[in-house]
């Protein structure tokens, strides 16, 4: 572990960052006692979104789609007719 004053971490901040990005953990203490522990955090690059609208054309839908399968006669109410 890597401990070092406040006041000689910030002249030789690319050699604490070059140490954390090793993975060796890196106290940073000021002259008041307080300490502070520096951690790297990650950020994955997120994908970029779809434009609305870019699959038009590429997906067909059927003018039936919403009518009842006659498989599923026996789950449908009685009242209910099937369009053929």
């Amino acid at each position: 572990m890597l401990e070092i004053a406040i006041n000689q971490a910030k002249p030789e901040l690319a050699r604490v960052l070059h140490h954390i990005d090793k993975g060796e953990d890196v106290l940073v203490k000021n002259d008041e006692g307080q300490s502070y522990f520096i951690v790297p955090v990650f950020v994955t690059p997120t994908k970029n979104k779809p434009k609305f609208g870019c699959a038009r054309g590429k997906i067909e839908i059927s003018d039936d789609f919403d009518k009842p399968l006659a498989e599923m006669t026996d789950y449908m109410p009685s009242d209910l007719q099937l369009v053929k």
